[in-house]
C-alpha cells in the first residue's frame, strides 16, 4: 500500500512539473530580418516576441490553424499558411499585426517558403 501511495505521489509530481514547464506547442519559429523579433506558431495561432526575450504578443487569434510564418525581406510583412477556409492557403499581414489578406485560392494546400524580390 505504501508503494502505491508513493507511485501516485510521484505521478502527480510529474504532472505538476510538466504543467509548469515551457509549452510544447511552440513551432515554426522564424527570426525577423533585423534580428529583433521572432514569430512562432502556438496552438494554431501566430505570436511575436522580442528576440532578447519578453512577452509574446498574439498576431492571430481564431479557431483556424495558422503556421509557417515567413518574414518579408524588409521586415514589414509576414506571410503564413492558414486553413481559415478549409485547405491551407497563403495569407499576408503587417508584421505589427492587423488584418490578414488571403493571397491564394487553390484547392490544394499551399505553404509559403520565402518572398520574391518584387
Amino acid at each position: 500500500m505504501k508503494l502505491i501511495k508513493m507511485a501516485v505521489a510521484l505521478l502527480l509530481l510529474a504532472f505538476v512539473i510538466e504543467a509548469s514547464a515551457q509549452p510544447l506547442w511552440m513551432r515554426y519559429p522564424t527570426i525577423s530580418p533585423d534580428g529583433q523579433s521572432i514569430v512562432f506558431s502556438y496552438k494554431g495561432n501566430l505570436y511575436k516576441v522580442p528576440s532578447q526575450g519578453g512577452d509574446a504578443l498574439p498576431l492571430t487569434i481564431h479557431k483556424a490553424h495558422d503556421y509557417q510564418a515567413v518574414w518579408s525581406p524588409d521586415g514589414k510583412y509576414i506571410a503564413f499558411a492558414s486553413n481559415r477556409f478549409g485547405n491551407f492557403d497563403i495569407f499576408i499581414m503587417p508584421a505589427q499585426g492587423g488584418q490578414a489578406r488571403r493571397l491564394t485560392y487553390h484547392s490544394a494546400n499551399e505553404v509559403p517558403c520565402s518572398f520574391t524580390s518584387d
